[in-house]
């Protein structure tokens, strides 16, 4: 559920929710007496399978999206190529099982250095597979669109 409804949903005042910047899905706001503020997301689901599913997800994503931020894109060393497998393994399971037919900005830029380390990859010695991981990562990149996130008003 978009992250500007939290206030309504919530029924709190719109000072006391912060939009996250980093999606239009998160959200930041203070939980009892705490001083901080803790991120959150609202789901919107109508039984408990679909929502026990949705945590599972919501919980693989946040596991994937953890690993990149560990991960320096822009570092001059590049990545390894587990990381880069890694990268496209779940942006292709996100696109086939999950449905999900856009690139992020973050995606888009961690999947295009995933091909590029691969491509550079002269030390591994299934050069096949390697070939195979640099197909599905220039599949996703020709069937997934990147698009610009955009701040709603």
């Amino acid at each position: 559920m978009p992250n500007i409804l939290a206030t309504k949903i919530l029924s709190v005042p719109e000072s006391e929710v912060i939009l996250s910047g980093k999606d239009n899905v998160h959200y930041f706001r203070s939980i009892g007496n705490s001083k901080g503020k803790y991120e959150k997301m609202i789901f919107c689901i109508k039984s408990k399978e679909i929502f026990e599913e949705a945590i599972h997800e919501a919980d693989d994503y946040e596991a994937f999206i953890k690993e990149l931020d560990i991960v320096d894109l822009d570092a001059s060393k590049g990545l390894t190529v587990k990381q880069a497998v890694y990268i496209i393994e779940n942006i292709y399971r996100s696109n086939e099982e999950d449905g999900v037919y856009e690139l992020i900005p973050s995606w888009n830029h961690a999947l295009k250095k995933a091909i590029s380390t691969l491509e550079k990859a002269t030390d591994y010695s299934d050069r096949e597979l390697i070939n195979q991981y640099i197909k599905y990562g220039e599949y996703l990149m020709r069937t997934m669109p990147a698009v610009t996130l955009h701040k709603l008003a």
